[in-house]
């Protein structure tokens, strides 16, 4: 077995005092091991290990510090409110059995009443627990270890100033461990220093130690004339371990006596402790009547040790009579003496009355004092005065006088959230003695608010709700939050500073907000209770507000106001939501949910960075009947915001804001935020022929969004499905006619030939893509050859297929896809469809398709007219050559100044040339050879309305012209995508041949 020593206590430091060997010293000035073990149970070799001081901290305080205390380095034993204490566990496993000495200082800090140690023979593979931390009085527990093998000093008391020496015996191999505690109660906090453990007791004879250790110092302060202090001797047994007692105790000088009854001899054992008061009368030595004054005297102690000598030791008294100067305390009661005195008005009252205590220390004199007046100076308004504005003092401290400080507004006139302030000046003397001024500054503040919705003075009750509730608030729970401030955590009120104020943490962001139900009153707390209900109207939000600790990168703060619209009432799905939870550093923003939404006005919103001292502030809501009204205050990032009055008060009528607008040249604008537009949303529908002009509900079929299980959600649509089924909606705008829209004023335009571009909203992420053949889609498709009315040439869609399989055609109605885009995983975001060609007198459809499980979302659906088709064929030839007007007519011959060249713009166009340049003999060749006569042009082959006819005259005669493509025979060149060369040939037998080209445009 090892042998070790554990020692447990609450303060460390040791040094070598003794001439015996030394078996542990500590003095602190080196550095040593310290743990805070927390409260509640530490174990040894687990907590905290051989050598290691152990500790608790719990209340905060200084227990476990190394500091300088009188000039050297000690460990602090501090108990705080409760109790605390410290121990150490010191290696014996080598100690031989004997006597063993323990010494140590101890120097009062503060308190110090209830200062303890004991020592204790542990074995340290019993992994002894000890309590550093036990509340209330359970000293002789606090720190004890369990098990312990032997309790070498029980916990007691030791003097909180002096030296303490201690014998104890150890026994070798009984343990290997010694445990040295030190705890405190009480409020007590002591230093502990040089501490040392001898190999052996002290040899020679027994010591008496005192304490105080060299001077006993007795205070008396006028008007009291005698007081009182305690020395208190130890006794500690030498060599013989014999015990000892106190023979007498004798004091010398006038002025002071032993008080109290004492049977000498005393007995005396090891450590035991006697006390002795002595006090010291200032009257008996005649000091009491000047100045402060001291005497000085001698205390005797005469003891003996059983079997052993007799002895004195001595101690210098020093008593101290304490005649301070006159002196005069002016104050509020509640604020302290001489600090500035502050006063609060609150409509109905007209004036405010303050009470101020006025007490006074006696001078040497020894006489009473007067105030002679109470004047003001600086003052900013009238209505400042003192009731009375002199009188006489007659009591010194304790004793108090008062008088009144008055303010009447009837003459000051203020107004609302109006300060008066001024220097109150106090003369006054000792009797007989010179005048002396005292000057207070002195305010006040009048609260007079208009009338509103909300009238709330924070230095009144306020009720602030810490529900600990996290996570998104309803806010059409009217009975759970109206009438009150909400927070999940970290709001409070200070009435004493007339503030309500949201605390944020490190890594979070809380909001406290207030919620105001449409056609109600809010909180008062103002006067009588006169608010008026919310209803129609631009409403204001005012009040003072501060902003604290806003520093790191992480720090925010807002005071926001919202407009709640078309909330229904408790338990509807129909509702604005706030998330008041800690989780993220995000801005707190309500969500709307069903069909209600909320608005912000551009004046709703009080933010910034860096901390902001005490200002006014104001944020607006716009409400109209229906509108309810919430008012959020937010930090985050370690922000606090504080908020010390509040008002809601309408400033005039509800802003009607002008009309959204689509965007330029919309053919649909559907935004789904007009409620109105329901009727606009057919559901149930199987199927849905587009050549009707309404269904058998006389419903329009164009213009409405048409589907199976389709319906607004919030201000959007949506269309759910079952995981096996699909879902085709569609909206059809017919050609020449406006589409579907709901925003503002029906301004969409007519449908007609041009390049459009589709954007749209889409939230797949509802619902679920539960097989591999689930999707969400839409598709713009461009339709022809609908007869209305004719249901052998139309377009029917199945709403319910899918696989897309929901459209079909009939007869000579056809389909053309312009564009399409599928999901099949989750997606959010905007999709734009861009630069499809709508021919003239097509139709549109929008189709939006889903599939086995996922429920999509669409908002913000606009079909846009871009611009025109591209110019093609003889449109795009007439731009490129310049032609312009009647330049650019078929017909037009421009040539040769206007005389033409013989061929108009269309033959220019159909064989090649250049309307510009007259060319007719280049663009049409012909020649005879070999009896052969031919005729050769450049046909323009990439334009279908062309048509090329070649005729020859079959009676050669062009008065009476018989025009017949017989006799030719036509050849045919390279065709480059553009033009042909076309050779045409008969024969020159006959004398006369006429051939006609001929060309035609559809």
């Amino acid at each position: 077995m090892t042998n070790r020593l554990l020692i447990g206590l609450a303060m460390a430091g040791v040094i070598a005092i003794s001439a015996q060997a030394q078996l542990y010293s500590e003095d602190f000035e080196q550095p040593i091991t310290r743990v805070d073990v927390g409260n509640g149970n530490a174990k040894l070799n687990t907590d905290f290990q051989i050598g290691e001081w152990a500790y608790t901290d719990l209340n905060a305080g200084n227990n476990g510090n190394i500091t300088t205390v009188d000039g050297s380095t000690a460990i602090i034993q501090d108990s705080g409110v409760g109790q605390r204490g410290m121990v150490i566990a010191i290696d014996a496993s080598t100690w031989s059995t004997g006597n063993k000495s323990l010494s140590f200082k101890s120097t009062s800090v503060s308190g110090a009443n209830s200062v303890y140690y004991g020592i204790f023979s542990v074995n340290a593979n019993a992994d002894p627990i000890v309590d550093l931390g036990k509340g209330g009085g359970a000293f002789a527990n606090c720190g004890k270890p369990s098990p312990a093998v032997a309790e070498l000093k029980e916990i007691g008391a030791y003097a909180a100033t002096g030296t303490t020496l201690t014998n104890f015996t150890w026994t070798a191999g009984a343990a290997d461990t010694l445990m040295l505690v030190f705890n405190s109660g009480d409020n007590s906090e002591v230093g502990l220093d040089d501490i040392v453990i001898d190999d052996a007791a002290a040899t020679g004879p027994a010591t008496v130690g005192l304490s105080p250790d060299s001077e006993l110092v007795i205070s008396v302060t006028h008007p009291a004339t005698v007081a009182n202090n305690d020395l208190v001797v130890t006794y500690i047994e030498g060599g013989a371990l014999a015990d000892g007692q106190i023979e007498s105790v004798n004091i010398y000088s006038n002025g002071f006596s032993l008080v109290g009854t004492y049977s000498f001899p005393i007995a005396l054992s090891d450590s035991d402790t006697a006390q002795f008061d002595i006090q010291f009368d200032a009257a008996a030595v005649g000091v009491v009547n000047g100045a402060s004054a001291n005497r000085i005297g001698l205390a005797e102690v005469i003891w003996s040790e059983n079997g052993g000598g007799t002895y004195t030791n001595t101690i210098a008294l020093d008593g101290d009579y304490n005649n301070p100067p006159f002196d005069l305390d002016i104050g509020d009661q509640v604020g302290g003496a001489d600090q500035p005195i502050i006063m609060t008005m609150i409509v109905p009252d007209s004036a405010v009355t303050n009470t101020v205590a006025v007490n006074y220390t006696e001078g040497p004199a020894h006489t009473n004092a007067q105030i002679s007046s109470i004047v003001f100076s600086n003052a900013t308004h009238i209505g400042f005065s003192a009731d009375p504005a002199s009188f006489e003092l007659s009591d010194p401290a304790p004793s108090t006088t008062t008088f009144n400080l008055v303010f009447d507004n009837s003459v000051a006139g203020l107004t609302h959230k109006q300060s008066a302030s001024a220097d109150m000046v106090v003369t006054y003397n000792e009797l007989g003695g010179p005048d002396q001024t005292s000057v207070i500054p002195v305010s006040v503040s009048y609260y007079n608010p208009p009338v509103g919705v909300i009238q709330l003075n924070m230095g009144e009750s306020v009720n602030v709700v810490n529900d600990s509730v996290y996570g998104n608030r309803k806010l059409n729970e009217f009975d759970a939050y109206t009438n009150q401030f909400n927070i999940a955590s970290g709001g409070s009120q200070d009435t004493s500073n007339g503030r309500i104020q949201v605390n944020s943490g490190a890594t979070n962001i809380r909001a406290l907000w207030n919620l105001v139900e449409s056609g109600t009153a809010g909180m008062d707390n103002f006067g009588e209770v006169d608010t008026v209900p919310l209803t129609n109207g631009l409403y204001q939000y005012q009040f003072d507000y501060e902003v604290v600790n806003n520093s790191g990168a992480e720090a925010y703060w807002s005071i926001d106001a919202y407009a709640l619209i078309d909330q229904g009432s408790t338990g509807t799905v129909d509702y604005v939501q706030l998330d008041d939870s800690e989780g993220t550093l995000e801005k707190r923003v309500p969500v709307a949910q069903g069909l209600a939404s909320f608005s912000q006005h551009s004046g709703g919103i009080l933010t910034g960075s860096g901390n902001v001292s005490r200002s006014s502030g104001a944020v607006t809501v716009n409400v109209t009947n229906g509108y309810d009204s919430i008012f959020i205050i937010q930090g985050a990032g370690g922000t606090d915001v504080r908020i010390y009055d509040l008002s809601l008060v309408r400033i005039g009528d509800f802003e009607v804001g002008p009309p959204p607008f689509n965007s330029p040249n919309a053919v649909v604008a559907a935004t789904f935020d007009d409620a109105n537009s329901t009727n606009a949303i057919i559901s149930g529908l199987d199927l849905t022929d587009l050549n009707n002009v309404t269904d058998t509900n006389g419903v329009s079929i164009a213009n409405t969004f048409r589907g199976n299980n389709l319906a607004r959600a919030g201000k959007s649509l949506q269309s759910t499905v079952s995981p096996t089924a699909g879902k085709v909606n569609m909206l059809l705008v017919r050609a020449g006619t406006s589409g579907y829209d709901d925003v503002g004023f029906q301004d969409t335009i007519a449908l007609s030939e041009g390049v459009y571009d589709l954007t749209f909203d889409v939230d797949t992420t509802p619902g679920n893509f539960s097989t591999n053949t689930s999707s969400v889609g839409v598709d713009l498709y461009a339709l022809s050859g609908i007869v209305v009315g004719d249901a052998n040439n139309t377009v029917r869609i199945g709403h319910q297929n899918k696989d897309g399989n929901g459209i079909q055609t009939f007869g000579a109605a056809s389909k053309t896809l312009l564009a399409s885009v599928s999901y099949t995983n989750d997606f959010t975001g905007t999709v734009t469809l861009s630069n499809m060609n709508v021919l003239a007198g097509q139709d549109v459809l929008i189709v939006l398709r889903h599939q086995e499980g996922p429920d999509p979302i669409f908002d913000n659906i606009e079909l846009v007219r871009t611009g025109d088709l591209a110019s093609t064929g003889y449109d795009a030839w007439v731009i490129l050559n310049g032609l312009y007007g009647p330049d650019a007519d078929l017909q037009a011959d421009l040539e040769n100044g206007g005389a033409g060249d013989g061929l108009n713009n269309l033959m220019e166009y159909a064989l090649g040339g250049d309307p510009n340049v007259a060319d007719s003999g280049i663009v049409l060749q012909q020649s005879v050879s070999g009896g052969v006569f031919q005729h050769v042009y450049n046909e323009r082959t990439d334009d279908e309305s062309l048509t090329f006819t070649v005729e020859l005259d079959q009676i050669r005669n062009l008065s009476y012209a018989d025009w017949q493509e017989e006799g030719l025979t036509e050849t045919r060149g390279v065709d480059d995508g553009t033009f042909q060369t076309v050779t045409n040939t008969t024969d020159t037998l006959e004398s006369v041949n006429f051939i006609r080209l001929k060309v035609d445009k559809n």
